[in-house]
């Protein structure tokens, strides 16, 4: 006695089931091993665009989808800073404390009363926003006051992982070419 029905009904599970597989396979492949260890900030200070990069969720479907990052740019002049403070808690609630971020706020071109992009920079501060303050003090100074690239004995951060995302060409273009420690640390002459 055989039946069709559960024939059927077993090949479509088991192919469903490889296919759910497969496709959750891929996407944590993506977050865990393709996804970039660090989001940069491009700050060209000539043109003044700001580049963002913009982490998203890996496509449930595009399996084959390599990227799981994309790349905005907006202008200097639409950009607010925000510093917020949240209440981080422990699971369990044994513990908690508030924790500091600072974040680029991006109106839009049209309406710049309204959010385009929102994006955190720098780290998590505890305590107090100082520090978060001073590294947008920093950027401040950068744009708007030809400050220099670099603070004096700071150095380029090094990634161990190597697992940076390729900004387009036409960010990378606009730059210039790469800046040595010292001339990062000098102020352009104006």
């Amino acid at each position: 006695m055989h039946e069709p029905g559960v024939a059927f009904g077993f090949a479509f599970g088991t192919l469903f089931g490889a296919l759910f597989g497969t496709s959750g396979f891929s996407v944590l492949f993506r977050i865990l091993v393709l996804m970039p260890s660090d989001f940069p900030v491009i700050f060209n200070r000539k043109t003044k665009d700001v580049w963002v990069t913009v982490p998203s969720m890996p496509s449930f479907i595009r399996i084959f989808e390599f990227i799981p990052v994309r790349f905005e740019r907006h202008s200097w002049e639409s950009l607010q800073p925000r510093t917020y403070r949240i209440l981080e808690v422990t699971a369990g609630m044994s513990s908690a404390r508030w924790t500091y971020i600072l974040t680029m706020v991006f109106g839009r071109e049209d309406d710049l009363t309204k959010v385009a992009s929102e994006v955190n920079i720098g780290f998590k501060g505890w305590g107090d926003d100082f520090e978060l303050l001073q590294l947008w003090e920093h950027i401040r100074q950068y744009m708007n006051d030809a400050g220099p690239a670099l603070d004096p004995g700071e150095e380029f951060k090094t990634f161990s992982t190597g697992r940076l995302p390729k900004f387009p060409d036409e960010a990378m273009a606009a730059l210039g070419r790469k800046l040595s420690e010292s001339e990062a640390w000098a102020a352009p002459k104006t």
